[in-house]
């Protein structure tokens, strides 16, 4: 197969997947499409040639069932890690990039909820907006959608911020994803807790999104208009409790790669009694007491 050849297959299926991704149904594992991004853009670093021909973004581009807006900070996807020797690397590269040693800062160690991101905008304390990722500049909106979801107030009783911007996922825990399913005709079924959120979120009519038990959980922010709102980890945890967010019991603190592996083992024994599916580790670097935070998806065995 000629390289060219092999170039536009790999581009066919990861442009097939980015879609089924970020707008309706996946059509494969997170961990395979994961594994399938990371073989094309490997392609791309060693056959350079092919560049100009790249035109797949991170996602995709919202369909047109919902308003588009852009996001007022750019919704990122995470780094993708395979094995320890992968976060190693990127921490190393981290520190090349940041001119400074990292090794005394504190590692942050979550699960990845297998959700749908989403990013909520408050303005003077007030949820205004609230958009899925999209491509990560641009999402759709589907604020009339949220106002009975878990875990999302509709104001904030503690913000420093006339405008502040809160990213999470949306999901089922897999007991009321179950039951869902009970209720719907065998045709109209979920295949998984991710479809079903992404599907329920994504109604044209809000009343059949009100009457589905799904969460949110935050797992970081965008813009902020107050530098001071957060001066550490531990004050966003703070602020996301006072203002009545839900949050994981999952998250741990480490300081070196070992015991991160350690722990990413424990969770992937435990995996299936943990509430909700889960796709990965997130492991996030919090340099200093700034609002930079390096994050790497670890991802884990995908074992359901």
């Amino acid at each position: 197969m000629s390289l060219k050849k092999k170039f536009l297959e790999l581009k066919e299926q990861l442009s097939e997947h980015n879609n089924a991704y970020y707008n309706a149904t996946t059509l494969i594992s997170d961990l395979e499409y994961d594994r399938l991004k990371s073989k094309y853009e490997k392609f791309l670093q060693e056959n350079p040639k092919f560049l100009e021909l790249d035109d797949l973004g991170v996602g995709a581009k919202p369909n047109s069932k919902f308003k588009k807006i852009k996001h007022i900070s750019r919704m990122l996807s995470l780094a993708n890690s395979f094995n320890l020797d992968d976060l190693k690397d990127f921490f190393n590269k981290a520190e090349n990039f940041l001119n400074k040693k990292i090794s005394k800062n504190e590692f942050i160690v979550d699960c990845k909820i297998d959700g749908v991101s989403l990013s909520l905008t408050y303005q003077n304390n007030k949820l205004v907006k609230s958009l899925t990722r999209g491509d990560g500049i641009i999402g759709e909106d589907v604020t009339r959608n949220v106002s009975n979801i878990i875990g999302i107030p509709k104001k904030l009783k503690y913000c420093k911020s006339d405008l502040i911007e809160i990213r999470g996922e949306v999901f089922f825990n897999r007991e009321d994803f179950n039951l869902l399913n009970q209720q719907l005709e065998e045709k109209s079924q979920f295949s998984n807790p991710r479809n079903a959120a992404s599907g329920s979120l994504r109604q044209i009519d809000n009343n059949i999104t009100e009457n589905r038990p799904l969460r949110f959980i935050p797992h970081g922010y965008g813009h902020i208009s107050n530098d001071n709102e957060f001066i550490s980890y531990e004050s966003f945890l703070e602020f996301c409790s006072k203002n009545e967010f839900l949050l994981s019991n999952l998250s741990k603190k480490f300081n070196n790669f070992e015991k991160i592996n350690i722990y990413i083992n424990e969770i992937e024994k435990i995996r299936n009694e943990i509430p909700f599916d889960i796709d990965g580790m997130v492991v996030k670097l919090i340099i200093s007491k700034t609002k930079l935070i390096l994050e790497i998806l670890q991802n884990i065995q995908d074992g359901h």
